[in-house]
């Protein structure tokens, strides 16, 4: 893939030479961008860095960065290259919102194509032209979708080259599905770009464990042999003329220095695929004023700074949760091992509640060990606190669907549910074995959505939509009043209790809300399957001190 044969699609092709060029080679000879007095070619002086991003042979790339650094840009001239060079090539660009979808659209796709006289020659009438779905004479196309809380628009989709954008700000638990797009293809490439936030983000954490961490290296020739500088906090000078300085010297240094080039921090990534990750600060771009940069590092919160200007993670420690507040709703005396305390407190639990005990579960979405399915089941024992009697997280043997179900079924009897309250996104065939063997009056799907109410009743769709981030926050803060009742925090510990403290809080700026996450290594499904509990108990016993629930008024 480190090299292109191509040449300008017209109808009397035979008389253009096909040339072999390398993707760098293309945009550099081909492309145009916006100037004041029109357009001009497109250049990569001061931004040698692109290049190897380019020309990689890699199909798998990790682009964590700071804000306008041409990252967009990198991408949409990738889309395109692959596109014109490579016939019936299927590109698949997702973004979190349909406004970012939409602009990457139109200023990435389709005025590059404006000014270039070349790639015009790809496109005509008879070629597909809207703003989510582009198509080229070669027969590739290119397709933008948003994925924010589900990734229903992405399903059935075909791909050979998948881009996530604004990673940092995708739901972890939608990568799988859309991956799934490339199991056909024979290029199977990936780009994931974007912004960190904390060390728990995710775009933070591919770059630890599964990509090269590659940074652009600067000598300093002052030192005698080169000291080389990874362009961070250390480099920023004291004074604006200096510009980008030497962390042992404090000297001016140049980030287009002829011996400057892509270092790998992580040569050898513990990961199946590792991905080229590489790391773009403002600090070397060519557009950086250093008086504006200093201004930002006086101004900007400390962990606004490390994101924004150097493309770093920065541990702000914001979790939903502590310890010492799940603890502190565990129940000493309540347990829930196959135990005779166990079969004390099951008994216990059919005594003072035979019809109003509920179940939640949450479907693991992959075999990989970071994604389980998980059950809850609880219910009110006299009072008002929601008192979680059983849990637990489906593993080994038990990956199996037909094992779930068997394991599903005898607890449902054993505890005499009566609603279970379930994830619709991962497990379409156990849902509907679910809703044939007790009824659609006792099994409810619920799916996370973008919607204007927290909690709605979709007659069509036959499920609840519920808006994810606000239903979290309500349920964590249900916690804190101790709403909820835990079994003995022994039985917590590592298992209910450490999904919840996987989970941390940041805000995201696409879509203007705090949203909750976890890495890709530690899974939050047992969190979910208790929201799910939680929220199928309403419809039978309302919680408006927690959340307002709308139900279908025929039921």
């Amino acid at each position: 893939m480190s090299r292109f044969t191509c040449k300008p699609h017209v109808v009397k092709s035979a008389e253009t030479q096909a040339v072999s060029l390398s993707p760098s080679e293309l945009v550099r000879l081909y492309f145009k961008l916006p100037h004041r007095t029109g357009y001009k070619p497109f250049s990569f002086q001061g931004r040698r860095y692109f290049v190897d991003i380019y020309d990689t042979e890699s199909r798998r790339i990790l682009m964590m960065c700071g804000r306008q650094v041409a990252k967009s840009t990198t991408i949409g001239n990738k889309l395109l290259t692959y596109s014109v060079a490579l016939p019936h090539f299927k590109s698949l660009y997702v973004a979190p919102t349909q406004l970012q979808s939409g602009q990457f659209s139109n200023d990435r796709i389709r005025l590059p194509i404006y000014y270039s006289e070349f790639l015009q020659t790809f496109v005509n009438s008879s070629v597909v032209d809207r703003v989510n779905h582009r198509s080229f004479l070669t027969g590739a196309e290119i397709r933008l979708r948003h994925a924010f809380l589900n990734a229903d628009r992405i399903r059935g989709i075909q791909t050979d080259l998948l881009c996530v954008d604004e990673l940092q700000d995708i739901d972890v638990d939608l990568l799988p599905i859309m991956e799934e797009t490339l199991f056909t293809s024979e290029y199977r490439m990936l780009l994931y770009s974007g912004t960190p936030k904390s060390e728990d983000n995710t775009i933070a954490k591919y770059w630890y464990e599964n990509s090269t961490q590659s940074e652009w290296a600067i000598p300093c020739d002052r030192h005698a042999p080169y000291y080389w500088n990874i362009a961070g906090e250390e480099n920023i000078p004291s004074k604006a003329e200096d510009g980008l300085v030497c962390a042992k010297c404090k000297k001016s240094i140049d980030p287009m220095h002829e011996k400057a080039h892509w270092a790998a921090m992580n040569p050898t990534p513990n990961a199946q695929i590792p991905y080229l990750g590489v790391r773009i600060p403002q600090l070397i771009t060519p557009t950086v004023d250093w008086r504006e940069i200093l201004d930002k590092y006086r101004r900007y919160p400390r962990q606004l700074f490390f994101n924004e200007i150097l493309g770093l993670p920065y541990e702000s420690g914001m979790r939903p949760l502590t310890r010492e507040e799940i603890e502190r709703v565990c129940d000493p005396g309540a347990s829930i091992t196959r135990s005779a305390s166990y079969e004390r407190n099951l008994t216990w639990a059919l005594e003072r509640n035979k019809h109003n005990i509920y179940m939640g579960v949450d479907w693991g979405t992959s075999e990989s060990g970071n994604s389980f399915t998980y059950v809850v089941i609880g219910g009110y024992f006299g009072g008002d606190h929601f008192r979680v009697v059983y849990f637990h997280r489906f593993e080994g043997t038990e990956a199996e669907p037909e094992r779930q179900l068997a394991i599903l079924e005898q607890l449902v009897h054993q505890f005499n549910v009566s609603l279970i309250g379930t994830d619709y996104g991962g497990g379409f065939v156990q849902n509907d074995k679910l809703v044939r063997w007790f009824g659609p009056q006792r099994v409810f799907k619920y799916q996370y959505g973008d919607l204007s109410e927290k909690l709605r009743w979709d007659g069509k769709l036959g499920r609840f939509l519920v808006r994810k981030h606000e239903v979290m926050s309500d349920i964590f803060e249900a916690i804190k009043r101790r709403v909820f009742l835990f079994p003995r925090w022994e039985e917590m510990d590592g298992y209910l209790a450490q999904e919840m403290l996987n989970i941390h809080s940041e805000y995201n700026e696409s879509r203007g809300i705090t949203e909750f996450s976890h890495s890709p290594k530690s899974p939050d499904d047992g969190y979910h399957a208790l929201v799910y509990c939680f929220l199928v108990s309403s419809i039978k016993q309302p919680r408006p001190d927690v959340f307002v629930a709308n139900k279908d008024p025929s039921r």
